[in-house]
């Protein structure tokens, strides 16, 4: 097994333990490119076939950052309601610039996100407008009236 192999492998068993399904081989398919750490030999970003960035690997916590090519694959495999807040059109297209979703903004948010999970925000009609980090338990987001509830990474 290549060191590539090796790596692509190591990706796709986080992908699917950090997001729960059997996203893996979608979001890491064999033809994937890695940019790899100067300083330590691993993977610091992925990208697919068109050299756009799919992820960068947490070097601090293992995690997966998703970037706007990882959001869109993730988002076509996972199935509404879940790894998504749904924010109100107001907030949407302030997502969609890159903005953070605050608490008031927040319509729904799947019950099963800890804070610092990877989420996909998302308006009703389940289109995609960012990807980030939940700030806030999941629990509290639709009850608090300030406060951050998604710092958002990348519009998309």
């Amino acid at each position: 097994m290549s060191e590539e192999d090796f790596f692509r492998l190591m990706l796709v068993n986080i992908a699917n333990y950090q997001f729960g399904f059997s996203v893996g081989e979608k979001l890491f398919p064999p033809n994937v490119k890695f940019v790899f750490s100067k300083f330590f030999n691993r993977p610091k970003q992925i990208l697919n076939a068109s050299g756009e960035t799919i992820a960068t690997l947490d070097s601090s916590t293992g995690t997966l950052l998703l970037h706007r090519a990882g959001a869109k694959v993730l988002h076509a495999e996972v199935k509404f309601p879940n790894l998504r807040v749904v924010v109100n059109d107001e907030s949407f297209i302030f997502a969609k610039k890159g903005r953070n979703v605050f608490c008031k903004h927040v319509l729904k948010v799947d019950e099963s996100l800890r804070v610092s999970s990877e989420v996909l925000v998302v308006n009703s009609n389940d289109e995609l407008a960012a990807v980030g980090k939940l700030v806030s338990p999941s629990s509290a987001v639709k009850v608090l009236k300030r406060g951050v509830a998604v710092r958002v990474r990348w519009g998309v």
